[in-house]
């Protein structure tokens, strides 16, 4: 390896340790600056709420996948009436399942407002 091997690869070395010990570093620098990832509300209540939005997410997100796998059967089904029919009950029950879904969402926040208001 030449002299100017060398040096080339001795630049690269030090630009390389510098740029891997400032990733390593900042995080070190800035956990003092962390706060509370549970925000203020760390009783019951506020836990709850966070554990049913959670949910409401991955079940929607459960639910959108369904109803693309449906909406794929219908379009591959080539007029094959069993494979539509199939289709159509996926997507049926995929939005009685997100009725269902919503109205219970909807039945705790209002069991939870009320226990609120009455804890207050």
């Amino acid at each position: 390896m030449s002299k100017r091997h060398t040096f080339i690869f001795f630049q690269y070395f030090i630009l390389l340790t510098i740029a891997i010990s400032i990733f390593v570093l900042t995080p070190i620098l800035h956990a003092a600056a962390l706060s509370n990832p549970l925000g203020d509300g760390t009783g019951p209540t506020a836990i709850i709420i966070r554990v049913i939005k959670f949910v409401l997410g991955f079940v929607g997100v459960i639910a959108l996948i369904n109803f693309i796998i449906a909406g794929i059967q219908f379009l591959t089904s080539g007029g094959n009436p069993e494979k539509t029919g199939k289709a159509k009950q996926t997507m049926l029950w995929t939005v009685i399942g997100l009725a269902i879904l919503f109205t219970s969402g909807i039945m705790v926040n209002v069991v939870l407002d009320i226990i609120g208001k009455t804890t207050n």
